[in-house]
């Protein structure tokens, strides 16, 4: 899995791979998320949180998911969940 900064705004966001154990750490504790319509993510210049995406190019049937201000937002399905106790370590 692709894990980007998202950070700047006209220039590359850092990115960084996780390892396989911790690839599938992310899978568990995202699998054990819960739909919810509360919230928002982000929107402002500067650290708007982490983007994560699959090496096939989804994760668990979704685009790609944002984690920002303790919201994971899953892409594609249009599916928000809560995420006060998901830790991104």
């Amino acid at each position: 899995m692709l894990v980007e900064l998202n950070l700047f705004s006209g220039r590359p966001n850092p990115t960084w791979r996780l390892t396989a154990e911790e690839s599938s750490e992310f899978l568990k504790r995202f699998a054990q998320l819960r739909p919810t319509n509360t919230g928002r993510a982000l929107e402002n210049l500067g650290y708007r949180g982490l983007i994560v995406t699959g090496p096939a190019g989804t994760i668990l049937g979704f685009d790609n998911v944002e984690i920002s201000s303790g919201l994971v937002v899953a892409r594609s399905l249009s599916v928000v969940y809560s995420a006060v106790h998901f830790l991104f370590v």
